[in-house]
């Protein structure tokens, strides 16, 4: 597990901090945590993460272009949110989602399930609405 490289995009730290123990102790070595859009189209710039997980909305406002690249750049991601689907945008749709508060493993049981989904090449499909461009 310690070559999959894991995007936490969470804006609350508690619940930051308990995803990244829990993904750490599953044996996830390289995990980031960002709590800004900003932060994350840093981190994007000089990376791409096998997977992320993200919140709808974090400090700096809601996380659809953030979808779009990760969807741009084929990196499966999980919606991690107390927010209603129907708050979510295109990009979202079909994606594995995780609706607060959600337990380690059910946390854990999507990591896994979206790597091996990921692996086999069955990624959702790549949207075009693509801003940002890395």
């Amino acid at each position: 597990m310690a070559t999959h490289s894991i995007l936490i995009l969470e804006n609350e730290a508690l619940i930051a901090l308990d995803l990244e123990a829990t993904i750490k102790d599953a044996g996830f070595h390289d995990v980031t945590v960002v709590t800004s859009c900003a932060d994350c189209f840093e981190y994007l710039e000089r990376r791409t993460p096998s997977l992320a997980l993200l919140d709808l909305y974090l400090n700096d406002g809601d996380c659809t272009e953030v979808a779009h690249v990760l969807a741009f750049r084929n990196v499966p991601f999980i919606v991690c949110t107390g927010s209603a689907r129907s708050e979510a945008g295109e990009v979202f749709k079909g994606r594995p989602w995780l609706a607060k508060p959600w337990t380690p493993d059910d946390a854990l049981d999507a990591i896994n399930k979206a790597l091996v989904v990921n692996a086999s090449g069955s990624t959702p499909p790549v949207t075009s609405a693509v801003q940002h461009v890395f």
